[in-house]
């Protein structure tokens, strides 16, 4: 049903007969009851409210009022054709089992980059394949200019060509889902110590957004959902990422992923919304801190709260996320 914006709301008559006084977000606006910023807590108009909402499906029942059948994709087909014609435009790429050795001529030399990694060491029939996600800040867009899977037994050739995806992108940060994956996820966080920062992330565990207490995958699912949504995403152009993408699925306001005959399972979107982490983390940030200067001055230590040179595991109380 289609409903005008009315400042006394909108009456119709459900299924079983009983009349429903229907007040949306922007019948309210209109009647002059506002919303309000959740961090600066000025008055924003139902639209900037929207933009700003983690879970743009949730916006949309709990203040649009628009009815959802359940089970359906979480990424919408419209926005995400959007997002691969935007990958046709910047070329961005898929590559599968084969990384040719010039894939990184298709990178903008200029572009922020980071890494994500969804693993996975089998090659058993149907089984999850390695993902990995190279996305790049151009003009707003996050751009996965090379999307990537393979599927392997040998952790160490996962490793390798993750060392020289990392390298050869000149990546900022890396974030690995070190959920299924732990001991290899802390071993290769060792390793790269001293190429790139790395983040750990691990689905189960809890974060807290804005206020709002979520687990990690609920909150990295709905930010790449959102990038989509929001036009501010770039994917390559080809039926399997798209596929892989359209198997992720909203459950009990998460997110589950189907299984296709073939074993993909939203690998490249877990890869995908890894690189966002890695952007969103802010373990790459610096801080400087001012000393005295003059004939015989004492250094001042900087505090204790800023980020090392080498960064170690320093979430010890909540243990929400494992920094490396």
């Amino acid at each position: 049903m289609k409903f005008e914006v009315n400042p006394r709301g909108n009456w119709y008559e459900n299924e079983s007969g009983l009349p429903v006084h229907r007040v949306s977000a922007e019948d309210a606006d209109a009647a002059g009851v506002t919303l309000f910023d959740s961090k600066s807590r000025k008055i924003v108009t139902p639209e900037q409210h929207r933009s700003k909402a983690l879970d743009k499906m949730a916006w949309d029942r709990n203040y649009g009022l628009i009815f959802q059948n359940r089970g359906v994709s979480a990424v919408g087909l419209l926005p995400l054709t959007e997002a691969q014609r935007k990958g046709s435009e910047l070329k961005c790429i898929f590559y599968e089992n084969d990384l040719s050795g010039d894939w990184d001529r298709y990178l903008d030399p200029l572009a922020e980059t980071y890494v994500g990694d969804d693993p996975a060491t089998t090659e058993k029939e149907k089984s999850n394949p390695f993902a990995v996600s190279v996305t790049q800040l151009i003009n707003g867009i996050y751009a996965a200019k090379v999307i990537f899977k393979l599927w392997t037994s040998d952790p160490k050739k996962a490793r390798e060509i993750l060392r020289e995806v990392c390298t050869k992108s000149k990546a900022k940060c890396l974030s690995l889902d070190a959920t299924s994956e732990r001991y290899w996820c802390s071993e290769t966080a060792a390793e790269f110590a001293g190429l790139l920062p790395v983040a750990l992330s691990v689905s189960s565990e809890n974060t807290e957004h804005e206020g709002e207490k979520m687990k990690v995958k609920t909150f990295l699912g709905n930010l790449a959902v959102a990038t989509i949504d929001d036009g501010t995403s770039a994917l390559p152009p080809v039926k399997e990422v798209k596929d892989d993408f359209r198997l992720v699925r909203r459950e009990k306001g998460g997110f589950n992923n189907l299984t296709d005959n073939q074993g993909n399972h939203g690998d490249t979107f877990d890869a995908y919304k890894q690189s966002l982490n890695a952007f969103v983390s802010g373990i790459t940030k610096t801080e400087a801190t001012a000393v005295a200067v003059g004939h015989g001055a004492e250094p001042v230590t900087a505090p204790s709260t800023r980020m090392p040179m080498r960064p170690d595991d320093h979430d010890n109380e909540s243990q929400e996320r494992n920094w490396t």
